[in-house]
């Protein structure tokens, strides 16, 4: 009988220690960041705001831009990819598409430019923004300008 209870606690000992290493490697798994919304909206000059939505605390994203072909790119590390959509068509003057993609537990953003223009990025509570373009261009297309008839 001492060996079936020496026996049971061996067998119950190394269960305990086979679930604690699974929930030890699972955790950081489990409590992953993840990219739940984006909206992308219109500023003055030709610049535009792009704000990503995190379940948490936005990771601190790796940005890289590239000149030819003039792209933005933002990676997040440790982060899911929780958007319906892949691809985002855009109508501004800087930019005319984005994809988001998850890759090997990295979610990553790219902002198609249609010439390379500086970017600057904050974070409000779960919102990291980024606003890219140049604020001291001007430029007006038809749409903006005010006419008066005679």
């Amino acid at each position: 009988m001492k060996n079936m209870n020496k026996r049971n606690f061996a067998g119950n000992l190394v269960r305990a220690l086979m679930a604690s290493l699974l929930a030890c490697i699972a955790a950081p798994v489990l409590a992953q960041v993840s990219l739940d919304d984006i909206t992308f909206a219109s500023l003055p000059g030709e610049q535009f705001q792009i704000d990503l939505r995190f379940s948490d605390t936005p990771p601190k994203p790796d940005i890289f831009a590239i000149d030819k072909p003039a792209r933005l790119t933002i990676d997040f590390a440790n982060t899911r990819n929780n958007l319906k959509e892949r691809r985002y068509p855009l109508s501004f003057t800087a930019a005319d598409s984005a994809t988001v993609l998850e890759a090997q537990g990295r979610t990553r953003l790219v902002v198609n430019l249609a010439t390379a223009v500086p970017y600057t990025r904050s974070v409000k509570g779960n919102v990291l923004s980024v606003v890219v373009g140049d604020r001291k261009s001007t430029r007006l297309n038809s749409s903006h300008v005010k006419r008066s008839r005679m």
